[in-house]
Parts: structure tokens; sequence; C-alpha cells
């Protein structure tokens, strides 16, 4: 008995440190936020043509891939000080990849914290043995173009899998959410992976999407002591909706 009442002790704890959702809602997507850049970085000949762009005041921070030689991807970032008008020199972010798929990668995503200089990115890559989504993060973001030796912390993984799959990824101080469609599962879903130590690692995965429709392309946000999941939902007769789930934060 000592260990049963033990054992649901433990249960009860764990259950407190998740995230305590709501029901699933539907409707039309919001807009996404414009973000204003007077041009994309400059890349090579192998950078790829879609690039994922965020603001923080005057800053852009952009992501992409480049395809390289051997038919894998590179991850790099860069960093404009005015809006996109000039653009700093681009740095190598994660240069692992050992896949084949070239620009069909899934676009990397990207955070810019207004509460501090926290620059957050998550992505899909397949590094030798170990594919799966993956995040890195500069905790210093101004200096990212300046200086690239240590400014990107090291990459942690989120979740093994090798699907490629898109991620979303937000965060407030120390808490870090990414929103992923599981690499893993037979119907696409999406979960959600939880940090309270600025992303250095992810302790808890949860399911927000519900069981029988196809849920893709998340979109994750932070507002107050909430997180806010969007996807959009294909049910088996073809039939697209937009879902959303809040969630109070442990």
């Amino acid at each position: 008995m000592r260990i049963a009442g033990a054992l649901f002790l433990l249960l009860c704890a764990c259950g407190r440190d998740g995230v305590s959702w709501g029901p699933v809602t539907y409707g039309t997507a919001p807009p996404e936020p414009r973000i204003e850049s007077a041009t994309l970085p400059g890349r090579t000949g192998a950078g790829c043509a879609e690039v994922a762009v965020v603001g923080r005041g005057e800053a852009r921070y952009a992501a992409w891939w480049e395809a390289r030689p051997n038919g894998s991807s590179a991850l790099m970032l860069a960093r404009s000080p005015d809006r996109g008008v000039h653009w700093e020199t681009p740095l190598v972010a994660d240069d692992r990849d050992a896949g084949n798929l070239r620009c069909a990668r899934p676009l990397p995503a990207l955070f810019a914290d207004e509460t501090t200089e926290y620059l957050h990115v998550t992505y899909h890559i397949a590094p030798p043995g170990s594919p799966g989504v993956y995040f890195t993060h500069s905790m210093n973001a101004p200096k990212l173009g300046a200086s690239g030796e240590g400014v990107l912390h090291m990459t942690v993984p989120v979740t093994h899998g090798d699907r490629p799959v898109r991620t979303s990824v937000a965060g407030r101080g120390d808490t870090v959410v990414v929103a992923f469609e599981d690499p893993n599962s037979a119907k696409p879903r999406i979960l959600l992976a939880f940090s309270t130590g600025a992303g250095h690692v992810f302790s808890t995965q949860e399911v927000v999407s519900l069981p029988g429709n196809a849920a893709s392309s998340p979109r994750v946000s932070i507002a107050g002591d909430s997180v806010n999941v969007r996807w959009v939902e294909t049910a088996a007769g073809g039939a697209v909706r937009h879902a959303a789930r809040s969630g109070a934060l442990p």
C-alpha cells in the first residue's frame, strides 16, 4: 500500500507539471502578422528560396536552408539592424544534416522574445543516426552578426523521428514552447514540448490535437500565463478547418 500511495502521489505531481488544456475550438485562421523587411538577406546560389523572418524593434532575423552538393541542407541565420535594409554576415547555425532533401526540408521557425534578447530557432534536421526536431537559440541576439562564435547555444533535441515536419516556437523569458507535427505518428498530429529552462532542456511533450483527423501546420504563441496553439485539421473526407486550443502554463 505504501508503494501504491507513493506512486499515486508521483503521478499527481507529474500531472501538475503539464499544461492545463481547454477544449479545441474551430473557426477562421487569424491573419499572420506582417514583418516588414526592405530586402531579404543575400544568399549564395545554393541558398533556398524560402526564408523565415521575424522582427524585434528595428532588428530583423532570418533563417533559411542552404543546399549542399551532397544533397544535405545547412541551416543559416542572419540579422539586420535596420528592418532589412542591410544584413550582417550570415552564420551557419547547424551543419549536421545528412539527409538528401536539399531545399525540400520544412522551413525553420523563429521567435524573437520581446522581453529579453533571446532568439529561438526550431527545425527538423537529419544528423547521422538521430533525425528529429531540434532547438537552438541565442541569449544575446543583437550580437548574432557581430560574433558568430559562441553566440548560438548548443543544439538541443526536442524529439526524434525520421519524417520531416513543420515546427513553431514561442517564448517568454525562460519559458519556451515548441509546437510541431509528430514525426512518428501514422496519422499527423500536433505535439507541444515545454521548457522552463530557456530551452536548454525540454522535459514535457503533450498531444494538443484530438484523435481522428489529420493535424498539420502548427502555430504557437504565449499570452500571459497561457499557451495558444493553432493548426490546420483535415477530415477523412478532405474537409479542411482551422483549429485552436489554449492552456494554462504550470
